[in-house]
C-alpha cells in the first residue's frame, strides 16, 4: 500500500508540473501574440476612389487561367461593341460560339494580324463545336489555342466581372454613408453594356452599367456610370482606370436630397 501511494503522489505531483509549465508557456504567448487583425481589404469607411483603380489593375494582372472571361464572354458577348465594327468571318447567325469567334478574329486583327493564321485551327475547332455542351470550358480551349498571352486574349480578358465589383462597391457605400438606399442591378439589354476601341495608344475598353436604387420612401433612382480600361500598345500593361457617373434620375426624391447624392457622387462626375 505505501509503494501505491507513493506511485500516485508521484503522478500527482508529475501533473503539476506539466500543468504549470503548461500555463507558463499560455500567459507567455499571450503576451507576445500580436493582436490580431481586424482590418479587412475593404470597409466602407476606409475604401477610396483610388482603390478602384488598384483594384482593376490587380484583376487584369492575374493569370488568365483564374479569368471569370470564361463564364463572362459567352453570356456578354452579344452585348459588345468593337468601334470600327466586328469582323463576320465566321458564319452561323444567332449562336454564342460564332459571335466569340468573330470578336477574337477582329481583336486579332487589329493588334496581332500576323498571328491570325495560327489561331485560326483553334476558332474553326471553336465554331465546329458550335454551342452545346459546357461553353467556359470551350472558351478555355479556345484561348488555350490562340495562345493566353496573346494580345488578344489580355483585351478579352478586361471582359471580366471581376472589374466592375470595386465601382459598384465604392458606389454603394458612399449611398450608405449618407443614409442613401443602395443600387441593384437592372436586368434590361442595355443594363451592361461593353465597347472596346483600338487606338495608337492602345486599347480602351469601357463597360458601361445601369442600376436602380432599392425601393424606398424617399423615392427612386437610376444611374448609369461607366469603368473606362486603358491598355498600353503591347498589351501588356493597364495604363489608367476611369470610374464616372454618366447620368442620374430622380423621382419623388426633395432637390436637397438629390443634390446631397451628386455631390456625394462627384468625384465620379
Amino acid at each position: 500500500r505505501s509503494l501505491r501511494m507513493e506511485v500516485w503522489l508521484l503522478i500527482f505531483l508529475s501533473y503539476i508540473v506539466v500543468m504549470t509549465f503548461a500555463l507558463r508557456v499560455d500567459v507567455s504567448y499571450a503576451l507576445q501574440k500580436p493582436e490580431p487583425s481586424t482590418k479587412s481589404k475593404f470597409t466602407p469607411s476606409e475604401m477610396e476612389e483610388s482603390d478602384i483603380q488598384k483594384e482593376v489593375i490587380e484583376t487584369w494582372n492575374q493569370p488568365i487561367s483564374k479569368s471569370s472571361m470564361f463564364i463572362d464572354l459567352p453570356r456578354l458577348v452579344n452585348r459588345i461593341t468593337l468601334l470600327g465594327g466586328v469582323t463576320s468571318e465566321w458564319n452561323g447567325q444567332g449562336k454564342i460560339s460564332t459571335a466569340i469567334a468573330n470578336l477574337t478574329t477582329s481583336i486579332a486583327n487589329q493588334l496581332e494580324p500576323e498571328k491570325l493564321p495560327q489561331m485560326r485551327k483553334a476558332l474553326e475547332a471553336f465554331v465546329e463545336e458550335g454551342d452545346g455542351g459546357e461553353m467556359p470550358l470551350k472558351v478555355r480551349s479556345l484561348i488555350e489555342g490562340i495562345g493566353a498571352e496573346s494580345k488578344t486574349t489580355k483585351v478579352l480578358h478586361t471582359i471580366n466581372q471581376r472589374m466592375i465589383y470595386s465601382p459598384s462597391y465604392y458606389i454603394k457605400k458612399e449611398l450608405l454613408s449618407i443614409g442613401a438606399p443602395m443600387t441593384k442591378d437592372v436586368r434590361t439589354p442595355d443594363a451592361w453594356l461593353i465597347s472596346m476601341e483600338f487606338t495608337p495608344n492602345g486599347p480602351i475598353i469601357e463597360h458601361l452599367r445601369k442600376e436602380d436604387s432599392m425601393p424606398s420612401q424617399q423615392g427612386s433612382f437610376e444611374m448609369q456610370w461607366s469603368l473606362t480600361i486603358f491598355l498600353n500598345p503591347s498589351v501588356d500593361q493597364v495604363t489608367n482606370v476611369k470610374t464616372k457617373i454618366q447620368s442620374m434620375h430622380f423621382t419623388g426624391y426633395d432637390p436637397t436630397m438629390q443634390q446631397k447624392i451628386k455631390d456625394l457622387l462627384q468625384p465620379l462626375r
